[in-house]
């Protein structure tokens, strides 16, 4: 994920969604059906295709989240006070009660960011590892042998009543 001169407030809304415990889940869930498509137990190429996919590139996006930097990138194209409006507003809209009054807010609510960010990573790095791991074990040559099987019936003196009678039978 990256950002242009159009797009670099939505970036940091983009961090902020892509953070989201569900969706790295949901990311988690493709990126392993993804992986298991390559059928190989091979580490180095789990590793390769994982290290190409959208969903290594957001967890790249949020590992190296830099707050000053991108604090810099908005004050070139925006004046402070529309950041602060804007932010207040983000945090409004998030359900956040955080406040920003300044530059030094902003640049302390990118770093707090930045914390949760990569307590974030280490959540989505180990589920992906976890994958690497899982699929290194799954037998790729065993071959799923479908069984007929047979339902029986059974017939039964059972009779469904109705509620009414279902009161009074009980």
């Amino acid at each position: 994920m990256k950002y242009s001169d159009n797009d670099i407030i939505i970036y940091f809304r983009n961090l902020i969604y892509t953070s989201r415990k569900n969706e790295i889940n949901s990311k988690i869930s493709s990126l392993s059906v993804y992986l298991r498509m390559k059928r190989t137990n091979d580490i180095d190429v789990l590793k390769s295709e994982l290290t190409n996919t959208t969903e290594w590139n957001h967890y790249r996006a949020l590992y190296n989240f830099s707050p000053k930097k991108y604090l810099s990138d908005l004050l070139v194209r925006y004046n402070i006070d529309f950041l602060i409006v804007t932010f207040n507003y983000f945090n409004r809209i998030i359900g956040s009660k955080t406040i920003l009054n300044s530059k030094e807010d902003l640049l302390n609510y990118f770093k707090s960011s930045k914390r949760y960010f990569r307590k974030v990573c280490r959540f989505f790095k180990s589920k992906m590892d976890r994958i690497l791991t899982d699929i290194q074990k799954y037998d790729f040559n065993e071959i799923l042998e479908f069984k007929e099987i047979s339902y029986s019936i059974r017939e039964s003196n059972l009779d469904i009543l109705l509620f009414p009678d279902y009161l009074d039978y009980i």
